[in-house]
């Protein structure tokens, strides 16, 4: 009901039709407070919607954006669209649900009722355990309805108390049918056989009592009330069905009014009803007042902006099953198709219901059609759970289908979008994700010419990437280079050389990463890149020239390698790309990390997570907060680069990637060397080299340095020139100049220990004089200040 300055109610209210369907108890209820259905304009729905608002302290241009986009309100420029991925609006959202329900309790006393718990959708039943999080509220009443079967996700607390309704005693039902009716007696053997009926529960004995009243079951002799000569106990219907189909006959209503009605929902608009009904006009009006006489139904408003209710779900589950399958068939076939044609509205917010209709329906066409929508419609809105089952309903559909070129398009169409859902419930990289991607692979290669095998093979390599899969990286590398070759689309080699990139430089190969990136980049175009990254979630310019930079301050260049990812991250904030330019404050912060200088390390590192906290990508957050901590390590802020570490690698791991573990492991086991846990320090630089094992080597010779490091500090000079040496040789491999100069210098202190002070210069000397940029580099300046002292 809409809000008063008096005591307030609100009900939500949730239905068997949309637990799929991410917030509806919310925006249903915001639609009959705001009385949307008697109000057709845009325009002044939004007013409404402000005024309302603003009535309760919420002006400012961000809420009204994100409850205009919740409810399906244009705001026709009045109000800036959100830039936010799904994710980040929905959380938006539910905060912004949450500041109204506190505003509405400051204005007066609340009573929050949200029915039918048990049919929840997903984002409202987290909606509600964020509310009871906040703890007590004397002025916030919550009351939770379910049935028996269902679960709370939370805990009991202890500002909480569940009541189970037990079923009515003898005597509390003979008391309830008394009022009921109106009577001052009724005979036992009645009230014995309603006992029998109703086992106890409070909505069939109100029921039974309507009955017994509309009968004339009851006549008075001689001052008490007895059965009426003929009524016949045994006739007493058995199940609410068969009572609300009695009572329908005693009224001699239509059934297909109530039976229509029921099969709409519970709730349903005399607008649809009069839509979908065969019946006239006034023929209409009158069964629905006789509905609404015998307590059947409740109205709202008066016709033709009338809404209405079912008394209970269980009378509108008894109306609905009171329907021969034929007839059911044909009001789901009906239903469906005037709310596709006359509700253009309904179809397009909605499309969960329509595709809901059509399946009973049995038509399955359109409901593989609005199942997808669904799907989509929830995906974009960052309801990934209701996606889930949306776009399993119409895979199962699509999966009926005769096998043929055209199910396999469309079982394409379902499974590219379920697998990035199943990412974002389950994680970056979840396991579920390659049956699926392998799947739609296939489908490709069988369609042939014209299917978009490309860009699918793209997303599956992301997928493999953050996996670790390397071996399987590496397979695919050259099939997308050959495709891109082969098809000269545009666009195509930036982004087919990009997998090369990437794989190459955490397999810690350099000068291969170089050179796919130059390529990369001298073939990157703006507009295809935009496409493609629909597809990949990161814009390939900004990558290959990164990478291009990154490879560069790799091979010794550190002034064209910083210069370059610098370049990347512009170019990512003139694409407006926000997902890319939280990958490019990684990049930037990844470079200066390389180089040992901290304070940067740590700017670029926040810049990242800033970015993944407002948008919710949960991917940079791990990766800002790891990139982050090795920049404090360079500071000797152990404790706090401590705690960074361990975050970024813990988020990592609930996101099921597998990159960068062995990195952040590794610089986590220096810093808790460094800060005095050496036991801890050794089991960790233990599990990083084990982490290698997926083929990302681009720390393997960091590690090495570091366990060298834990044996000189140890006093075991002779391990540690070993593990050394083991580092000289992986940074020559790789062409890693830096690395090689910073391991060369550790290695130095076990030379001067021994005297070997020629050894220093003929190693050292030959290092610095390679180099013709980065002479403001840390590694550099102390070698040289090394070779000034010796």
């Amino acid at each position: 009901m809409p809000l008063n300055h008096g005591a307030q109610v609100i009900e939500w209210r949730a239905s068997s039709l949309f637990t799929n369907t991410g917030l509806y108890p919310v925006i249903e209820w915001f639609g009959r407070a705001l009385e949307f259905d008697r109000e057709p304009s845009p325009s002044a729905r939004l007013d409404r919607l402000v005024e309302h608002l603003a009535e309760n302290g919420v002006t400012n241009d961000e809420s009204i954006s994100l409850f205009a986009s919740l409810l399906s309100v244009p705001t026709a420029g009045r109000y800036p669209p959100l830039a936010l991925i799904p994710m980040k609006l929905q959380e938006k959202t539910l905060d912004a649900l949450l500041h109204v329900l506190h505003q509405y309790s400051t204005r007066s006393p609340l009573l929050f009722v949200v029915e039918d718990l048990h049919w929840i959708d997903p984002t409202s039943l987290q909606l509600l355990g964020r509310l009871l999080d906040q703890g007590m509220n004397d002025r916030l009443l919550t009351l939770l309805t379910f049935r028996p079967e269902f679960e709370t996700p939370w805990g009991s607390r202890a500002n909480q108390t569940q009541l189970a309704l037990n079923r009515l005693t003898k005597s509390q039902i003979e008391e309830m049918m008394l009022k009921r009716t109106g009577l001052a007696h009724i005979p036992a053997e009645v009230v014995n056989q309603i006992i029998e009926r109703t086992e106890g529960v409070p909505l069939f004995i109100e029921e039974y009592s309507n009955l017994i009243t509309e009968s004339g079951a009851l006549r008075e002799v001689n001052g008490r009330l007895q059965l009426t000569e003929g009524f016949n106990l045994q006739a007493i219907p058995a199940t609410l069905q068969d009572l609300l189909v009695s009572r329908l006959d005693r009224l001699q209503s239509v059934h297909d009014v109530a039976q229509m009605g029921a099969t709409v929902g519970r709730r349903f608009t005399y607008e649809l009803l009069h839509a979908v009904s065969p019946l006239d006009e006034a023929t209409l009006k009158t069964e629905l007042e006789k509905l609404v006489g015998a307590e059947i139904i409740f109205q709202e408003g008066a016709p033709p902006r009338a809404t209405y209710t079912f008394k209970h779900a269980l009378i509108q589950d008894a109306a609905y099953g009171s329907l021969l399958k034929k007839k059911r068939t044909e009001f789901h076939h009906r239903i469906g198709e005037v709310l596709e044609q006359q509700f253009p509205e309904t179809a397009a917010q909605e499309p969960a219901l329509l595709a809901h209709h059509f399946s009973e329906a049995g038509d399955t066409d359109k409901a593989i059609q609005y199942w997808l929508k669904a799907g989509q419609l929830s995906q974009e809105q960052s309801a990934n759970r209701e996606a889930i089952v949306q776009f399993e309903r119409g895979l199962a559909l699509v999966m009926t289908q005769p096998a043929s070129p055209q199910r396999d398009v469309l079982e394409m169409t379902f499974k590219l979008p379920y697998s990035a859902v199943l990412m974002g419930v389950q994680g970056y990289a979840a396991p579920e994700v390659e049956p699926l991607q392998n799947r739609c692979i296939e489908i490709c290669r069988g369609l042939g010419e014209g299917a978009p095998l490309f860009p699918v093979l793209l997303a599956t390599w992301v997928w493999l990437f953050v996996r670790g899969r390397f071996a399987d990286c590496y397979k695919r590398c050259p099939e997308v280079i050959a495709m891109a070759d082969a098809a000269k689309g545009p666009g195509m080699l930036a982004e087919a050389h990009w997998t090369q990139v990437c794989t190459s430089f955490y397999a810690g190969d350099f000068p291969t990463c170089l050179k796919h990136s130059e390529i990369g980049w001298q073939n990157y175009q703006r507009e295809p890149s935009i496409e493609f990254a629909k597809f990949t979630q990161q814009n390939s310019g900004p990558l290959n020239l990164s990478n291009l930079g990154l490879a560069l301050w790799q091979l010794g260049f550190a002034d064209q390698g910083i210069k370059r990812v610098h370049e990347a991250l512009d170019l990512s904030i003139d694409l407006k790309h926000i997902f890319t330019q939280a990958v490019m404050e990684w990049m930037v912060a990844q470079v200066y990390e390389f180089a040992g200088l901290g304070e940067k390390a740590v700017e670029y590192g926040e810049r990242c997570c800033r970015i993944g906290d407002e948008q919710a990508f949960a991917m940079w957050i791990a990766m800002g907060n790891g990139i982050k901590g090795m920049g404090l390590r360079h500071l000797g802020r152990y404790d706090e680069a401590i705690d960074c570490l361990q975050t970024g690698i813990g988020l990592l791991e609930a996101t099921s990637a597998l990159i960068c573990r062995p990195k952040y492991k590794g610089h986590l086991a220096a810093t808790l060397w460094q800060a005095g846990q050496r036991d801890a320090a050794v089991k960790k630089l233990d599990e990083a080299f084990e982490n290698q094992c997926t083929g990302e080597y681009i720390s393997h010779a960091e590690l090495h340095r570091f366990r060298g490091d834990f044996a000189f500090d140890r006093g075991e000079f002779a391990q540690a020139e070993t593990s050394y040496r083991d580092s000289l040789a992986v940074s020559a491999k790789q062409g890693a100049k830096f690395f090689e100069l910073r391991t060369t210098l550790q290695l130095a202190r076990i030379w001067q220990k021994r005297g070997q002070i020629a050894e220093i210069r003929q190693r050292v000397e030959p290092l610095v004089a390679w180099f013709t940029e980065g002479f403001d580099m840390p590694d550099i300046k102390a070698a040289k200040t090394l070779l000034e002292t010796l």
